[in-house]
C-alpha cells in the first residue's frame, strides 16, 4: 500500500502545511536549493483491518538525507543516508482499522556557500561529511526530501532479516537465510524456463537456516 497523499511544512505548525509530491525532491515544491531543513512531512496511515495480528512496517525507497519517523507523535525509528532503502516497524503504534498520523522530520546535506573549498551553510550534515557520491568535491547542491516511494506493508511474526544465494560451477546452489525467530522455511528452486527443479523444507533456529 503506497502512501501518495503528503503535505510539507517548515515547522509543523497547523497553518503551514501544503501539498508535496512523494516520491520527489522537495526542491520541486519550491524549497530553495541551499536550504537544508529540517522540514516536516505528514501523511495519514490506516492499516487494513485484515492486518490484525500481523507486524506493520513502513518501507522507504530512499530519503535525503536524515529521517526520523513518528506515528501519532511517537518516535518509531530513524535512518541516515540518501541512497539506500530502509524499513521502520510501526507495530503497536498504528493499529489495523484505525487512522494514524505519520510525520517525518527530514534534513538534507548542507550546501557549500561558494565553491569546493567554501564552508557550508548552517546545518547538521555539512555536504563534505555526507555519503553523497561525488557532490562533496564539486560546488553544487544535494537534493532533499522523500525522493523514493513510501509503502505500508504487513508481515507475519517471523521475517527474513538477511538472505544469500550462491551458485557453484558444478551446478549446486547454496542458500543461507537469517530469520528474526524460529520458523519452518520452504525453498523452491526454478530453472530459467520457470520449471520447479528442487524443493526443500527446513526448521530454522533463531540465527538462520541453510540449504
Amino acid at each position: 500500500m503506497y502512501l501518495t497523499d503528503w503535505q510539507l511544512s517548515a515547522d509543523g505548525s497547523p497553518s503551514s502545511w501544503r501539498p508535496v509530491a512523494v516520491p520527489g525532491p522537495w526542491e520541486d515544491a519550491g524549497v530553495p536549493k541551499d536550504h537544508p531543513g529540517p522540514l516536516w512531512y505528514r501523511a495519514a496511515v490506516t492499516p487494513p483491518p485484515a492486518w490484525a495480528g500481523r507486524r506493520l512496517w513502513l518501507r522507504f525507497g530512499a530519503v535525503s538525507y536524515s529521517c526520523q519517523v513518528y506515528i501519532n507523535g511517537e518516535l518509531c525509528g530513524e535512518h541516515t543516508g540518501a541512497w539506500d532503502p530502509f524499513a521502520v516497524e510501526i507495530t503497536g503504534h498504528a493499529l489495523p482499522g484505525a487512522a494514524a498520523e505519520l510525520r517525518l522530520r527530514v534534513e538534507k546535506p548542507a550546501s557549500l556557500t561558494a565553491g569546493p573549498a567554501s564552508p557550508p551553510v548552517p546545518g547538521a550534515f555539512p555536504l563534505k561529511t555526507t555519503l553523497s557520491g561525488f557532490l562533496p568535491y564539486v560546488w553544487g547542491h544535494m537534493f532533499g526530501g522523500v525522493w523514493q516511494p513510501v509503502e505500508l506493508v504487513s508481515t507475519g511474526q517471523v521475517i527474513f532479516t538477511d538472505a544469500h544465494a550462491h551458485g557453484g560451477p558444478d551446478g549446486t546452489v547454496e542458500v543461507t537465510a537469517a530469520l528474526s525467530g524460529p520458523a519452518t522455511v520452504t525453498l523452491e528452486l526454478y530453472d530459467p524456463d520457470g520449471v520447479l527443479v528442487h524443493t526443500a523444507t527446513a526448521a530454522s533456529a533463531e540465527d538462520g537456516v541453510n540449504d
